[in-house]
């Protein structure tokens, strides 16, 4: 009895086997078309219909560091900024030591965009994370002297800062001091 049970499972299991191979090649293809789709759009200034085609293909496979990737490029065409930072954090985060380079443009894209969100703090720690994974990950293509610039620039408007505020305030103290006209 036990033999016919296997000899019926291994005739079983060819079929459901190819049956699984065949919906995971139909998956594939169509998260492929979607991202096509997506940079095709995007391209072309579509931003919201990309955003869309990107979010298809991230449903054919569920966390894909790539797909997170394009819909947190185009949440920041867009000018989404705040959504665009926590796909651009969890594409890094997916991407992990599996896909180096994603996850260095990822990080990078961090900095980017708590720059446009004009966080210059968040944007220097943003920026020397990135530097640390590049120094610590070499054979990944990066932009560590601009990002070195980028960081020294945020740090001179920073101190300008600091000495603009000493001026605002005394600048404040002496419009406090002057006579109200009636």
């Amino acid at each position: 009895m036990s033999r016919l049970v296997i000899a019926v499972a291994v005739v079983l299991a060819g079929p459901v086997a190819w049956a699984e191979d065949a919906a995971s090649r139909r998956a594939d293809q169509a998260y492929t078309s979607h991202i096509s789709e997506g940079h095709e759009l995007f391209t072309n200034g579509s931003h919201d219909a990309a955003l869309r085609a990107y979010r298809e293909a991230l449903t054919e496979r569920r966390d894909d560091a790539a797909a997170t990737y394009f819909i947190a490029c185009a949440q920041r065409a867009l000018g989404q900024n705040d959504e665009a930072l926590a796909s651009f954090r969890r594409a890094a985060q997916l991407a992990g030591s599996d896909d180096e380079a994603l996850h260095a443009r990822a990080l990078m894209n961090v900095a980017l965009v708590q720059e446009l969100r004009r966080d210059l703090v968040a944007a220097a720690e943003a920026w020397q994370v990135y530097i640390a994974y590049a120094e610590t990950h070499q054979r990944v293509p990066t932009y560590v002297a601009n990002a070195r610039q980028r960081l020294e620039a945020i740090q001179r408007v920073q101190e300008l800062d600091t000495t603009y505020d000493a001026v605002r305030q005394r600048i404040a103290e002496d419009r406090s001091d002057e006579p109200v006209n009636r």
